[in-house]
């Protein structure tokens, strides 16, 4: 093979494009709704590899003390053929959160969902919604 320090074959690194364009159309953020109210979750697939939607959690935004309130919903949710997904979920959020009120809306708190999602070649795709407000 001649020369002991060539290789026999090119190596070309590839970056797979897993989770890119993988978004949330809505919520698309600012929106205030209510405890208990139904929401239309709906994704778009982008150019990503996810192949299935497996969770909604929702959590709070507090200045460094939010976190996970609770799974809204876990399945298995697969894309249409026009590479949207869409789920909706009610807003059950308990009584034990601690609300925090921001700005001169007193009566409601910032909250976003997370989404949890397979794909075809192995590694997850995590993502966040744009922060919405629930009235308490």
């Amino acid at each position: 093979m001649g020369n002991g320090n060539a290789m026999p074959f090119k190596l070309i690194k590839r970056e797979l494009p897993l989770c890119e364009g993988f978004k949330f159309i809505t919520p698309a953020g600012g929106e205030i709704l209510n405890r208990g109210d139904q929401l239309q979750v709906s994704y778009a697939k982008g150019n990503s590899l996810v192949s299935e939607i497996n969770s909604i959690t929702v959590y709070y935004k507090q200045a460094g003390k939010g976190g996970e309130v609770k799974d809204l919903w876990i399945g298995s949710l697969p894309f249409e053929s026009n590479a949207t997904a869409e789920k909706t979920v009610t807003l059950d959020i308990p009584d034990s959160v601690d609300w925090v009120t921001y700005g001169t809306d007193d009566k409601a708190s910032r909250f976003l969902l997370r989404t949890w999602a397979r794909t075809s070649k192995g590694p997850d795709c995590v993502i966040y919604s744009p922060e919405f407000s629930i009235a308490k």
